[in-house]
């Protein structure tokens, strides 16, 4: 731990202009770096959250809060006898809604649902909302709610009964109200939405002419109806709806929905990883489109479920354990370079180490003779079991006797990398050389181009 902070600590202490080797990616392994967005980040180690069982874990749209369902007295080996297709089953007798702050890494029950009597069915943060919307079955009665984390109001709602409850609400800030779309009542000539407001809790009920109840989404709080322009081929945005009257209002100069912003998090069963969407597009010929690796960054070997926040500053990821944790630090070019570096030269020095270590025992076994050139890999492998440790090794010498070699100080080895040189001396010690600038003149641009 202390070892990586200090290399995040000289990463963000050296200026800029930094350049790269285009093939590093292809030839080094650099743990907890992954590429996305044109740029190289690093993920922090990993921080426990909460212990036990976790479920369905939602960031609210300002990464302030994540929500989820959890016992801390549970695990991953409880059975679920739950019938219900939409719930998530038993997590034992503790089980609980949470809300968890990202800034005070606080957690706070916001419900006790005891696993035996409730069954949670819902739980999410609603696009664009500072709340909390949760459905549970009780009684096999479905009751659904809201939650302000900042205030800690906690509101039931009872949902008309011409809603569907399955159909998500859309919030829309301007009127601090929640929209929920009524698509089983609803035909072409008309779609009908009823509105709930926050502040009294009361419902209004309205019925919007000639709209089609499938085109209506919100986006940055405001009621939208859409359209698919087919010169484009992109959705626009053509009218606004009042959700306290009804009244929809002509876009005049129609914008395109923005897209939804990609998570990098991958999932090869239960290895959990975060990476760069992109680099799983194949191209043409189902050939990647660069032959350079993309970095990608394995958050756990054991994972069930993982995400990031929306400003993908953390990532977080759920075991049988638990709710973990980890930040994501953005490189500039230059810190991403001499983050690479350290960890290579590091990597280094600790593999030329143990060759030279294991030459010396070699020599001490044969009366103070080095091995010989033509198989110097193969009498020395007995003495470290590891044939990575020969990767990138020079051996400088032919069955010396190192009692022949008068400077301590000349070199028998050298571990190169395009940073530097790793270089093991006849007395054993090993010491770093730093490569001469100027080497390349590929940028990180253009490694990723």
């Amino acid at each position: 731990m202390k070892t990586i902070l200090t290399l995040i600590a000289l990463a963000f202490a050296i200026p800029a202009s930094a350049q790269i080797d285009p093939n590093l990616f292809n030839n080094y392994n650099i743990p907890n770096v992954f590429w996305a967005d044109n740029s190289y980040y690093y993920v922090m180690p990993q921080r426990q959250a909460i212990y036990g069982a976790v479920e369905l874990v939602s960031s609210r749209y300002d990464s302030r809060y994540l929500s989820f369902v959890a016992s801390p007295t549970a695990h991953r080996e409880i059975p679920d006898p739950s019938t219900y297709p939409n719930g998530i089953g038993n997590l034992g007798d503790q089980q609980g809604i949470y809300v968890y702050d990202l800034v005070t890494n606080k957690a706070t029950l916001v419900r006790p649902l005891p696993s035996d009597r409730y069954h949670v069915t819902n739980l999410e943060f609603l696009e664009g909302s500072p709340y909390l919307l949760g459905s549970y079955v009780e009684n096999e009665k479905e009751q659904t709610f809201i939650f302000h984390p900042e205030t800690t109001r906690y509101l039931p709602i009872s949902l008309p009964e011409n809603q569907d409850g399955r159909n998500q609400p859309l919030y829309v800030k301007a009127t601090d109200s929640f929209v929920f779309v009524n698509l089983q009542n609803t035909s072409p000539e008309y779609a009908e939405i009823n509105v709930l407001s926050v502040k009294t809790g009361g419902w209004n009920t309205l019925r919007l002419p000639k709209i089609d109840a499938r085109r209506i989404i919100t986006q940055n709080g405001r009621l939208i109806v859409f359209e698919f322009n087919r010169t484009s081929e992109s959705f626009v945005a053509v009218a606004e709806i009042n959700s306290n009257n009804g009244t929809i209002i002509n876009i005049n100069e129609p914008f395109s929905l923005e897209a939804e912003k990609k998570m990098y998090v991958s999932y090869f069963g239960p290895t959990i990883a975060i990476q760069d969407g992109a680099r799983m597009a194949p191209q043409e010929g189902g050939q990647e489109a660069n032959s350079v690796r993309r970095p990608l960054a394995i958050l756990t070997m054991n994972g069930i479920y993982g995400g990031t926040t929306p400003d993908e500053k953390i990532a977080w990821y759920t075991e049988r354990s638990g709710l973990y944790l980890s930040d994501i630090v953005k490189f500039t070019d230059s810190q991403a370079e001499e983050f690479f570096k350290n960890v290579i030269k590091r990597d280094a020095m600790s593999r030329a180490k143990q060759v030279g270590t294991a030459l010396m025992i070699y020599s001490s076994d044969y009366d103070g003779l080095l091995p010989p050139m033509d198989n110097w890999q193969g009498t020395t492998n007995p003495y470290i079991k590891n044939e990575r440790m020969f990767n990138g090794f020079t051996y400088l010498m032919n069955g010396q006797n190192l009692e022949d070699i008068k400077d301590p100080d000349t070199p028998i080895g050298t571990l190169d990398t395009p940073y530097g040189s790793a270089i093991v001396r006849a007395d054993g010690t090993v010491i770093w050389k730093d490569r001469p600038k100027a080497a390349s003149t590929a940028t990180l641009t253009e490694l990723r181009n």
